[in-house]
């Protein structure tokens, strides 16, 4: 599913931060960053991966809120964004309990945006 929804990815990951759960098991991995071509002066796109035997309990939705709380430390960063390919429904309904919403579209995946000035 993985390289399905993101890509083969890069071989040397550098992800922002490990996702664990309460047993300290890594569970997954978010990052973000500011290099797309599609984002707006002060946005920042965010990655995240749950791997499969420990999805549906929250973690994304969990890490999201984590790192979304620390970007907006930065003055210079408004929004988050995520783009999720539309037939993955599962990263969908994160997207939707992280308090992001539909914004339209990029080379044919879903854009959700999140503003973090509004708190």
């Amino acid at each position: 599913e993985f390289r399905r929804f993101i890509g083969e990815g890069s071989p040397n990951p550098e992800p922002t931060a490990i996702v664990l759960n309460p047993d300290n098991q890594i569970v997954g991995w978010i990052d973000y960053d500011v290099e797309r071509a599609w984002l707006a002066g002060g946005e920042v796109n965010i990655g995240y991966n749950t791997f499969p035997n420990h999805r549906g309990r929250g973690y994304a939705v969990q890490a999201l809120g984590l790192l979304i709380e620390w970007i907006a430390e930065d003055p210079t960063v408004a929004t988050a964004t995520l783009l999720i390919d539309p037939a993955n429904e599962p990263s969908i309904g994160v997207a939707h309990r992280a308090g992001f919403e539909q914004y339209g579209e990029v080379e044919g995946q879903l854009l959700f945006k999140r503003d973090l000035r509004q708190r």
